[in-house]
């Protein structure tokens, strides 16, 4: 499963054209559709910033690749990707880190099928939202 959770400084972000949008948590976990989840994603990179979602794709992809070269030597469960960007910046440098570990093991056997799953469908979801 993807879940997404957008926080922005003083409760709102403000676009380069001027549009505002707030997402609290619970938007957030009422999001249930690729539909929905593709739109906010094209609202978190704004339309008239496209290089965001490149870059959201990239690091999205980075960390997928990370976790199938590993080919399943640690079993992560429950952790997210925090992404993000200066908004005041004109040219605005996405960066992207992999947090939040509830629970790591040494695995071996059981592997990360389930966050490789997610990461994957991520990368779509990116990919689709730039298509948009």
């Amino acid at each position: 499963a993807v879940r997404l959770t957008a926080l922005c400084t003083n409760g709102a972000a403000t676009g380069p054209s001027g549009g505002q949008w707030n997402l609290s948590k619970k938007d957030c976990a009422a999001l249930r559709t690729p539909s929905e989840i593709i739109t906010i994603l094209r609202r978190f990179t704004w339309m008239d910033r496209e290089g965001l979602g490149q870059q959201g794709l990239e690091i999205t992809k980075k960390i997928l690749d990370w976790f199938e070269e590993s080919n399943g030597a640690f079993e992560i469960v429950c952790s997210s990707i925090l992404l993000a960007f200066d908004a005041a910046e004109e040219n605005p440098r996405m960066r992207g880190k992999l947090i939040d570990f509830a629970h790591v093991d040494y695995s071996g056997t059981v592997g990360d099928a389930g966050v490789v799953r997610g990461l994957r469908n991520l990368v779509d979801y990116w990919q689709c939202a730039r298509q948009y």
